[in-house]
């Protein structure tokens, strides 16, 4: 995100900053919201795996760590991932060139869904400890 707005600020398209055009304002509000959404997950996880140190709190349910850290993981990728794409949209046709760094943060991003668990694993997870929850 960082990046793009650098570039957002510094690069002009038509008399003005890309900063000032709607768009671009939106692709950037849309980035702080994905990244604060998944910082807050994350922190709520780190939370619930420390009361379950502590003898506070239970690992299952929806409301467990294990569910708490699968979320953190799955919203973290996938924010990352989105916001590393907007970013090279905000760069357009140098988004795709190695000589700026938002071609490379995707990449890396989308890795993150992949490794430490698929998202589609985090997904079966979370599903799982709901539904254990469920049944009693």
């Amino acid at each position: 995100m960082e990046h793009a707005v650098r570039y957002a600020l510094e690069r002009r398209q038509f008399g003005r900053p890309l900063a000032e055009f709607g768009a671009t304002e939106a692709k950037v509000a849309e980035m702080v919201r994905r990244i604060d959404g998944a910082r807050w997950l994350a922190h709520e996880a780190a939370l619930a795996l420390e009361a379950v140190g502590r003898g506070e709190a239970h690992r299952e349910g929806p409301a467990g760590a294990t569910a708490r850290a699968a979320l953190a993981k799955l919203a973290a990728s996938e924010a990352a991932t989105w916001v590393a794409d907007e970013a090279v949209q905000i760069f357009g046709g140098y988004g795709y060139m190695r000589h700026y760094p938002v071609e490379r943060l995707l990449r890396d991003a989308k890795g993150t869904e992949i490794y430490e668990g698929t998202n589609e694993i985090m997904r079966h997870v979370i599903a799982r400890e709901v539904f254990r929850a469920a049944e009693g």
